[in-house]
């Protein structure tokens, strides 16, 4: 079963998107709300995707994803606060999509969803982003 580390201070958002994970695709999820804790996670887990939000509590998102990075860690970055030179950082310090997502709280995030095995294009890992968030990829 695949499974999903989802690393937010917001427990809202950690709670949805698990939610999501968990009844529409069967996935298992992780839960963390520090970059610590999200580290920890990892390395006690290797899930197959992490979803990392740019700002913690303890630290940047963007550290988190340098402590993993050796392990080649399929990693979607996300942020309610972004704009294009943030995209551009974290798709050079290695993470496969970055995403702004509108309106957090409201739950106007949209779904990350599994792409159909072989489709085409770069590293498929059966991770697809649709509509409904800004969306930068490699």
């Amino acid at each position: 079963m695949p499974s999903v580390l989802i690393i937010d201070d917001e427990i809202a958002i950690t709670a949805s998107l698990g939610t999501f994970f968990e009844r529409m695709g069967g996935h298992t999820v992780y839960r963390a709300h520090t970059g610590a804790e999200g580290i920890a996670s990892f390395e006690r887990y290797s899930p197959d995707l992490v979803l990392l939000d740019v700002r913690l509590p303890d630290m940047s998102g963007f550290d988190v994803l340098e402590s993993i990075r050796d392990q080649q860690p399929v990693v979607i970055m996300m942020t309610a606060h972004g704009d294009v030179p943030m995209a551009v950082q974290a798709l050079q310090a290695g993470a496969e999509n970055f995403l702004i997502i509108a309106d957090v709280g409201q739950g106007r995030w949209e779904e990350i969803d599994r792409e159909p095995a072989g489709s085409p294009g770069g590293r498929n890992y059966g991770w697809n982003v649709m509509e409904g968030t800004s969306c930068y990829n490699a």
